[in-house]
């Protein structure tokens, strides 16, 4: 018993370490004042040198996000693919509007359902669709590109093999954690401090078991 807790402890310890050092590095390549990049720029460039960054120029496709629920209803995560600002967006959504910016009757703004993208929105923040209305029809968005050179971890490449099978997970795909700001020193401190001592408890548990 003392061996699986030993084990346990272990895992946890190397688990803090691990992120704790993911931090330290994300926190090296991110300034703490953030850059300003137009969607169409992070989709083609990535963020570059600065990770933290202000996503402006984009557009939200109705209909075309996906949300883990909670058991309250309220959503966990939801993550929304933003699309470029670009003329042919801007004339077709002109078409559907009126002189106040309202929809004509019957019409519907125009979606981008089936087509590439490459940045992926992901929020923990908002937990429903006025909320995600609220954050996609902003002018800006800030938040933390999370994965380098635009290589997608497990949950994103799941996220896009069940709800957007026509995207290739091995695609460039920048994922932009929605409000996150770079770790600050005393955060990535304690993370490598803590999973250090977890890992030295299950250490020592483990030799007393074994003596």
């Amino acid at each position: 018993m003392r061996l699986v807790f030993a084990i346990f402890v272990g895992f946890c310890g190397i688990a803090l370490v691990m992120f704790g050092v993911r931090g330290m590095l994300l926190s090296a390549k991110a300034g703490n004042k953030p850059q300003t990049i137009s969607c169409e720029a992070l989709a083609k460039f990535g963020p570059e040198s600065n990770p933290h960054v202000i996503v402006t120029d984009f557009h939200f496709s109705p209909g075309t996000f996906v949300h883990e629920t909670n058991d309250d209803g309220t959503w966990k995560t939801v993550w929304v693919p933003l699309f470029p600002v670009t003329a042919e967006y801007v004339a077709a959504r002109a078409e559907v509007l009126d002189s106040k910016g309202n929809l004509k009757p019957g019409a519907s703004l125009p979606t981008n359902n089936g087509e590439q993208f490459s940045v992926l929105l992901k929020s923990m923040s908002v937990q429903n669709e006025a909320e995600l209305s609220a954050m996609v029809n902003s002018d800006t968005i800030q938040g933390l590109i999370v994965n380098e050179n635009g290589t997608l971890e497990s949950t994103e490449r799941m996220v896009l093999r069940d709800k957007f099978s026509h995207i290739n997970p091995d695609n460039t795909c920048w994922v932009l954690v929605h409000g996150r700001a770079p770790p600050v020193s005393g955060e990535i401190i304690a993370r490598i401090g803590v999973g250090a001592a977890l890992i030295l408890m299950a250490f020592v548990v483990a030799r007393k078991q074994t003596v």
